[in-house]
């Protein structure tokens, strides 16, 4: 990584930015993904009527 931002004119010590920012964005898309997943099959099922009650 560090010879592609010398090639590109960026400072060897961007790394750690980018690294750390990965990071961040990394953990929000799987957290998003997560919740997409478990919001889609409460409504798969609430239209399939397979959710339980407690009655």
């Amino acid at each position: 990584m560090a010879v592609i931002f010398s090639a590109l004119g960026i400072p060897a010590e961007a790394i750690s930015l980018v690294i750390g920012l990965y990071s961040l964005v990394s953990m929000t898309s799987t957290a998003i993904n997560v919740t997409g997943g478990i919001v889609v099959s409460y409504f798969i099922a609430k239209s399939e009527k397979a959710l339980f009650s407690n009655n």
